[in-house]
């Protein structure tokens, strides 16, 4: 399983049978592309970002943690970004013209804030880039395991960046172009009851990757609100990550799908709080509030209950017996 994987069972089970069992996928739509999909957007961020910082570590030009980058690194950021923009109207993507200039100035103003945003982040860390979309454990001859909640996962993926820290620490990077929504509350809800996994995986395997012992953070960084959002991997972390881990990996293999939608809202649309951007909104149950409250009290959802920061119920007794759980292959 993947980290993504569990964050999508995480947010809600139903939507994890729907996409990652049963593999139901979502039609796309012809209709006239009228601006920049927000999907297609980030991916376009991305790239400019990878472009800017990938050269200058391969040039290696990086400045040294507390120098900015020079005027003329900046002129090459914005020169990337004209570019890609360009290659993207050239593919139909951005929408029109006005809606392409539109984009092009938005894009660099947030390229110059990021170039602010990065000067600070290097020197408040003391911080160095060493790599951007950097893949690890593909090579299935020496894959990388990962020990979580005392169960063995094979872990593979691509993380934006990578920065190594004086202290002998790591920060490993994950840009966001989109809204800040679904990161509020993580103050009180670091994991945001499970659905942010993947990165402090990712800082917990690359930590022993690039043989890094001091703090391990894994910072969302949030390119469109040029705000950042650190996580260090302290001990409070590590077990809440390994509670939330083996709590999607209980309830996977106990073969627990409900859907948890959350409240009604009626905004963009009639539906729940959980399922607005849902790509299985219109085929999952209508009456999915209602089979929510109507097993929401089942001890066998415990697992649920942990990924919902609900007391889990202790299972239910027979003749005053405690049912004896059935070992788990795998």
């Amino acid at each position: 399983l993947s980290p993504t994987a569990l964050e999508d069972y995480a947010a809600c089970p139903r939507k994890y049978l729907f996409g990652r069992v049963l593999r139901l996928g979502v039609a796309e739509a012809p209709e006239r592309i009228e601006e920049i999909s927000p999907r297609d957007r980030g991916t376009l961020v991305h790239l400019i970002l990878e472009k800017f910082v990938g050269e200058a570590i391969g040039a290696g030009t990086v400045p040294e943690p507390g120098a900015d980058w020079s005027s003329s690194q900046v002129e090459r950021l914005l020169e990337l970004l004209d570019i890609s923009v360009k290659d993207s109207a050239d593919l139909g993507i951005t929408g029109g013209r006005v809606q392409t200039e539109i984009l092009r100035r938005q894009l660099r103003g947030e390229a110059l804030n990021f170039v602010e945003l990065d000067n600070q982040l290097r020197a408040d860390h003391g911080s160095t880039p060493v790599a951007v979309e950097h893949e690890f454990g593909f090579d299935e001859a020496n894959p990388l395991i990962l020990t979580v909640d005392g169960r063995h996962l094979k872990i593979r993926g691509v993380v934006d960046r990578v920065d190594l820290t004086d202290d002998g620490g790591l920060l490993v990077i994950d840009y966001k172009g989109g809204s800040a929504g679904p990161f509020r509350g993580m103050e009180s809800d670091p994991l945001k009851g499970g659905t942010r996994l993947q990165l402090p995986l990712y800082a917990r395997v690359l930590a022993d990757e690039f043989e890094r012992t001091g703090p391990r953070h894994a910072l969302y960084w949030l390119t469109k609100h040029n705000s950042l959002l650190p996580l260090e991997l302290d001990r409070d972390i590590e077990a809440l990550l390994d509670t939330h881990v083996g709590a999607a990996l209980d309830g996977i293999t106990d073969g627990l799908f409900p859907a948890t939608p959350g409240d009604s809202v009626s905004w963009p649309r009639p539906t729940f709080s959980n399922c607005t951007y849902c790509d299985f909104d219109h085929i999952c149950p209508t009456d999915r509030q209602k089979e929510w409250a109507d097993l929401s009290d089942d001890p066998i959802l415990s697992p649920i209950d942990v990924l919902l920061g609900r007391e889990p119920r202790a299972a239910l007794s027979v003749e005053g017996q405690s049912p004896e759980a059935e070992p788990v292959e795998g």
